[in-house]
């Protein structure tokens, strides 16, 4: 048998400076919920760790009959799938962000601007996208 009180030791360890940084970055960060502390939500803390605690020693029980290796793969699995849907929504919040520095693809123009602005702004594309690599010596 092996033991899985680390993860929650480490676990543990992990989510007390976590907890503390929320507080803080949020604490004068207009549009806070009510019952907030800086971004940590109080109701959600109070929602959720009851629960999480009446079905903490089921886990455990559960944890100890799967073999080390199945637990392993399972939870491999389910993190590759989260890091999958985390870089599915950053994409899409990138593609959708309204700021030009932060925007990743450029649709083409189908009707190109002409005359005296659009020569100024291609002599400025070219100036900025051409500088040479290394300074002539």
């Amino acid at each position: 048998m092996w033991r899985a009180g680390t993860a929650f030791g480490i676990g543990f360890i992990i989510a007390i400076p976590g907890t503390i940084v929320d507080i803080i970055a949020g604490w004068n960060t207009a549009g806070i919920p009510p019952f907030s502390l800086g971004c940590v939500d109080l109701v959600a803390v109070a929602a959720i760790i009851p629960p999480t605690m009446l079905v903490a020693p089921w886990r455990a029980r559960t944890v100890q009959k799967i073999p080390q290796q199945v637990f392993a793969y399972g939870v491999g699995a389910f993190l590759t799938l989260t890091a999958i849907n985390v870089c599915r929504i950053a994409d899409r919040h990138l593609t959708a962000c309204k700021h030009p520095s932060v925007r990743l693809k450029r649709a083409p123009s189908i009707n190109p601007p002409r005359g005296k602005e659009a020569l100024r702004r291609q002599t400025a594309s070219q100036t900025l996208h051409h500088w040479p690599l290394h300074a002539p010596g």
